[in-house]
């Protein structure tokens, strides 16, 4: 899904208040040792840190930083692009890039101030073909990329605070501060309008008064604009669930999978995915009926599918474990994740849930190894910030000297992981 998926996991659950337990503690062996220490002497790749003077200045420059997480080095080659010059739809695409390396990097006001610098991006003349004319003779319409228009739609939400509706204009009663959360539903929500009226049956969302696109639109531009209007609302999905209106999230989830029922027969492990992200966002309101039939129909689905890809199998078993997490038979929903973890090694959700099973199994010390163990697989491939958040704070729980196990998981995120892993999940 996007920039900020549905989170599918049952592990957000507080564990500042469980009882800790004081356990030996070893000594310091220097940030080098306690790595090899922690990762039982196996060797692995360290992260090649790219930099500007490795690549060209171009588009191909600009992915090819973006593709190892150098998203620092990211910025200074977009703002090096951009003080060069270039065709006005290039330029639109480093502005873009130069966004989404401020998100990854957490600098969501900056974002915010970046995106608003470009103005109205749908109405202004000068992001339309039709202005450079000599330019693009045969284009007509607007260049400006549609992920630009839904990560403006979206960055207010990030920013959390209030924020400007419209900063380009001056302070008023109809542009007043508001929820950063609402400005970006209010645009999210436009921007699905704009994505039915581009759609000949209005898509996944539309009604009764739906009106066709006036000019005729053939089966590539319907199929691009299917999935810019699944993003959009998996995006509104979120900032609901963020907000916490469970009820408007189910409500929008519910009508998404209904009017794409037909993906159990087109595209049944896509079917899967909504029907199971549907059971549990029911899960997290407490209402596990509705997410038993979800899971089920999820099943049923999948057992129509010859040889199904591995992903549905893995997604089926955490639905099952999910399900059993929340009825309190933790030791069952372990050999869920368990089983997942044999399928996929480096499946997050199932190494993180199973290490909280343990944890509300009054187990810390098996909590503990399990994630350990987990991360040992491969950190470049398995430190994420859910589970190292989660690490950290049991290490807490352990032992009230555990700044130093968390260093050595900040250096090993310092060797192995991009330079938009946020450290304050370790919490030092």
């Amino acid at each position: 899904m996007s920039d900020e998926n549905l989170d599918e996991s049952v592990s957000h659950h507080p564990l500042e208040n469980r009882p800790r337990r004081s356990t030996a503690f070893r000594p310091h062996l220097g940030q080098r040792d306690s790595v090899q220490l922690f990762l039982h002497d196996k060797q692995f790749p360290v992260k090649t840190k790219i930099t500007l003077s490795d690549v060209s200045l171009d588009e191909k420059g600009v992915r090819i930083l973006a593709e190892n997480q150098a998203w620092k080095e990211v910025l200074k080659i977009c703002e090096k692009c951009l003080q060069l010059g270039s065709a006005p739809h290039e330029l639109l695409q480093y502005r873009l890039s130069q966004t989404i390396s401020l998100l990854r990097l957490h600098l969501h006001t900056f974002a915010q101030q970046n995106i608003d610098s470009l103005g109205d991006l749908n109405n202004n003349s000068v992001y339309f073909y039709e202005f450079y004319s000599n330019l693009y003779k045969q284009k007509k319409g607007n260049m400006v990329p549609f992920s630009l228009l839904l990560i403006k739609a979206v960055v207010p939400h990030f920013c959390g605070s209030d924020v400007q509706d419209d900063p380009n204009q001056p302070s008023s009663e109809d542009n007043k501060q508001t929820s950063g959360t609402n400005i970006a539903l209010d645009r999210l929500y436009k921007l699905l309008q704009i994505c039915g009226s581009n759609l000949k049956d209005g898509g996944a969302l539309s009604n009764n008064r739906h009106h066709p696109p006036q000019e005729p639109i053939d089966e590539e531009q319907e199929a691009i604009w299917k999935v810019r209007q699944s993003r959009v609302i998996l995006f509104i999905i979120n900032c609901h669930i963020s907000s916490k209106q469970y009820s408007l999230a189910i409500e929008l989830l519910e009508k998404f999978t209904e009017k794409n029922s037909n993906f159990t027969e087109t595209n049944p492990e896509q079917f899967i995915v909504l029907i199971s992200m549907l059971g549990c966002l029911y899960l997290q309101c407490g209402m596990l009926p509705f997410a038993e039939k979800c899971f089920q129909r999820a099943q049923s689905t999948a057992s129509a599918v010859a040889n199904p890809h591995v992903n549905v199998t893995c997604r089926l078993r955490l639905n099952a474990g999910y399900l059993k997490f929340s009825m309190g038979r933790y030791a069952d929903a372990i050999k869920d994740f368990e089983a997942v973890l044999q399928l996929d090694p480096f499946n997050v959700q199932a190494a993180n849930n199973r290490g909280i099973c343990y944890l509300y199994s009054k187990d810390l010390i098996s909590a503990i190894n399990s994630i350990e163990e987990f991360i040992r697989r491969d950190p470049t491939k398995t430190l994420d910030e859910t589970i190292v958040y989660n690490l950290s704070t049991m290490y807490d729980l352990e032992s009230e000297n555990s700044a130093v196990k968390k260093k050595t998981i900040m250096t090993m995120i310092g060797r192995y992981c991009g330079d938009d892993f946020p450290t304050s999940a370790v919490k030092l």
